[in-house]
């Protein structure tokens, strides 16, 4: 079986289904024959339950803050305009249309383009120096985007307000939130059938980069030890930020993921990072299929039976 390289954007990750193709809901498509398209592996830690502190004289119990505070880079954009330590940081990026290849109609759009006799002529404006999103999308090869940044404070110097604001922290005498699980987390799977059976959130059988393995559903962020919910599915951190995508998540390019390459298995434009593998074994999925390239990546178990 050949695999194309040529791939498009995936917006996010979605649930892959033989009969739907590609859905961006948030709850992953149910019944037995589904396989999601997600981006997992490791996990951030679960924070530790607390203890209440005596706060001396009258022995009155004070609550304080615990956990561990959620990186900004996977925190969303309400998170982040809320959480100390972290901001907000928009800007223009990409690459923009070359004058040269453009159009008449293209050309008269473009910025620092323009048309001469029977030719598009100049030099395209970079992306880096539009200032708003309004300019910038319409500069064609460019892109908005918004990042957060920075370092989270602390969840110990936090006051209780506070606390209740920065993902990750909880106070004592509320307990950590209680998490998503799985009987069968990171079992091998073919179908959502499969996975998590008798399980409170129950679960569905999702292409992680590293195979297609069983993962709890959620609603939000808190739901998940990693603290990133993707598409309805608990996915490793750094699938909620970062500037790359982590194994699993949607490419357009092998450049676009942090690791591994970006294949279109279905052949139907939708491109996943997979991880690179020599055989069966490294793969959490139990599948290590070689490409039409030469390499071998982590694979759908379907494509190994």
């Amino acid at each position: 079986m050949g695999w194309q390289f040529r791939i498009y954007t995936l917006a996010g990750l979605c649930v892959l289904s033989a009969a739907s193709g590609c859905s961006d809901s948030k709850e992953p498509t149910g019944g037995t024959g589904a396989v999601g398209a997600g981006a997992f592996g490791g996990w951030g830690g679960g924070s530790g339950a607390g203890a209440t502190q005596n706060a001396g004289g009258a022995g009155a119990v004070a609550s304080v803050c615990e956990g561990s505070a959620r990186d900004c880079a996977i925190l969303d954009a309400t998170q982040c305009s809320l959480a100390g330590g972290c901001s907000s940081a928009e800007q223009c990026e990409g690459s923009p249309w070359g004058c040269f290849a453009l159009s008449q109609f293209e050309c008269s759009s473009q910025r620092g383009c323009s048309w001469l006799g029977s030719n598009c002529s100049g030099s395209a404006r970079q992306c880096s120096s539009f200032e708003d999103s309004a300019s910038c999308f319409s500069q064609g090869g460019c892109d908005w985007t918004s990042d957060c940044t920075g370092l989270p404070t602390t969840c110990s110097l936090l006051d209780e307000s506070q606390c209740k604001l920065q993902p990750g922290c909880y106070l004592t005498a509320d307990g950590p939130p209680p998490k998503n699980s799985c009987s069968n987390d990171q079992a091998a799977c073919e179908s959502n059938a499969e996975c998590c059976v008798g399980d409170p959130a129950g679960g569905a059988c999702v292409y992680t980069g590293f195979g297609t393995v069983c993962r709890p559903k959620c609603g939000t962020h808190d739901d998940c030890e990693s603290g990133c919910c993707l598409n309805g599915i608990c996915a490793q951190a750094e699938s909620c930020g970062g500037a790359c995508a982590a194994p699993g998540g949607g490419c357009a390019r092998d450049t676009d993921c942090c690791t591994g390459e970006c294949l279109d298995f279905r052949g139907d434009g939708t491109g996943l990072c997979a991880a690179n593998c020599t055989t069966n074994s490294d793969c959490p999925g139990g599948c290590c299929r070689q490409t039409t390239g030469g390499s071998s990546v982590c694979a759908p178990l379907a494509l190994c039976n």
